[in-house]
């Protein structure tokens, strides 16, 4: 009797602890939204009149009123990894690269992303990317990893620029063919047959570089550490120092429809040219998060972005943010 008695309890016991649990209904938790000053971005561009921002975590934020709201992009089967760069070759068609050799493209603006490649086991990150509507996408970054895509990112393959082991960390280029890439301990390289081969540039600065603009078929400029900032006339043959005034790190660009050059860096920095490249004039110093990306908008507003968030200027010449 004592047997059934226990049995009992026991039953007892057992079905309310899976009543207690199985039928408890899931916890509401309120909609949770990425705060874009809070969001350390490392690239930052266009989509037609959309801002695509990506960084942390492998999020990806979208605005189509100039940065004044924004929303979050769908990624299927996201990873968490962080993402470094994104760039569009025309409206629709977007890349975005990050760490684990992560690679992500999009065909309708940025609104949905989709995994084209990930390394399980090799932890190295992609730091950029970039490429031409119509033409190849190259995706590229620590210890000279360089990929190659023909299909606006949906399958890559292993390419060799033959840049050794150093970092690569930007890429610029046109449809003419001529291409130019940058990276650690003075690495520079070009390419005048649409990245199907390279040259070694020979050493103008042993630091690192983290940019090169293309200005015109002949014009390029190289930025980096400490404020260097050199300028070519004749396609990487010759390259000639510009004094920036600061020195401090240089890690983002924007070039603008009629030539003009603005740099962004360390302690919120933001430099400009309006004489291809010749000399640069500030429009901000002062201490703040490093800035990796800026995108200008009408009048002298522009939308920043870096390790501190993503903010509008209502002024750059006076940094004033909102």
């Amino acid at each position: 009797m004592r047997l059934l008695i226990g049995l009992g309890m026991s039953l007892i016991v057992v079905v309310g602890a899976i009543i207690s649990f199985v039928m408890r209904p899931a916890p509401i938790f309120s909609e949770t939204h990425i705060n874009p000053a809070r969001f350390s971005a490392t690239g930052l561009v266009k989509a037609g009149k959309r801002l695509v921002a990506v960084g942390e975590l492998g999020h990806i934020l979208l605005s189509d009123d100039d940065g004044k709201k924004w929303s979050e992009a769908a990624i299927k089967d996201g990873r968490g990894s962080a993402l470094t760069q994104v760039v569009f070759l025309n409206e629709k068609d977007g890349v975005a690269v990050g760490h684990d050799g992560w690679i992500l493209f999009s065909e309708d603006g940025g609104l949905n992303w989709q995994e084209s490649r990930f390394e399980k086991d090799v932890s190295e990150p992609l730091l950029g990317v970039w490429g031409l509507d119509g033409g190849p996408v190259f995706a590229f970054g620590s210890f000279s990893r360089f990929f190659v895509s023909k299909d606006r990112g949906r399958t890559w393959e292993r390419s060799e620029p033959g840049s050794g082991d150093k970092h690569i960390y930007s890429m610029d280029g046109a449809k003419d063919g001529r291409m130019m890439l940058v990276g650690e301990h003075g690495l520079a390289m070009k390419s005048s047959d649409s990245g199907a081969t390279w040259k070694m540039i020979p050493e103008f600065y042993r630091g690192t570089m983290f940019g090169v603009v293309r200005l015109s078929a002949d014009e390029w400029l190289a930025y980096g550490l400490r404020g260097n900032v050199f300028v070519s006339r004749d396609f990487g043959e010759t390259w000639q120092p510009v004094n920036t005034g600061v020195s401090v790190g240089l890690f983002g660009h924007y070039l603008t429809a009629d030539g003009v050059v603005i740099l962004v860096g360390q302690g919120g920095t933001i430099l400009e040219s309006r004489d291809r490249a010749a000399s640069f004039q500030p429009l901000q110093s002062h201490e703040s998060a490093n800035l990796t990306a800026i995108i200008p908008l009408q009048g002298d507003s522009a939308v920043i972005a870096g390790l501190g968030g993503i903010k509008t200027l209502t002024s750059a010449k006076q940094g004033v943010t909102k």
